[in-house]
């Protein structure tokens, strides 16, 4: 893991860590270990796999600068949906 890494997702994945921690059970613990990889890898396979169909740079750039604000509506969405489901999962555990 490099340094840039550990500042992006390393908070994120050191708290998911210490709620897998207390999961009764190995099994189901690697379970939501793996599946929390696949969340956080699947983006950017998608994103691998769009840019690969497309061959020329210079439209996926203006695609990119055309849909600029429905994309950041779109994060935004699902950012404040994690959220939600944050303080769910925390006022549920505590």
């Amino acid at each position: 893991m490099t340094l840039l890494d550990a500042l992006c997702t390393g908070q994120v994945y050191v708290s998911v860590l210490a709620l897998i921690s207390r999961e009764p059970g190995a099994w189901r613990s690697l379970a939501l270990l793996v599946l929390y990889n696949l969340a956080l890898i699947a983006p950017l396979v998608a994103v691998f796999v769009l840019a690969s169909k497309t061959t020329d740079a210079f439209q996926m750039a203006k695609w990119s600068s055309r849909n600029v604000i429905p994309a950041k509506v779109a994060l935004g969405v699902v950012f404040a949906l994690l959220g939600v489901l944050i303080l769910i999962t925390m006022l549920h555990l505590w």
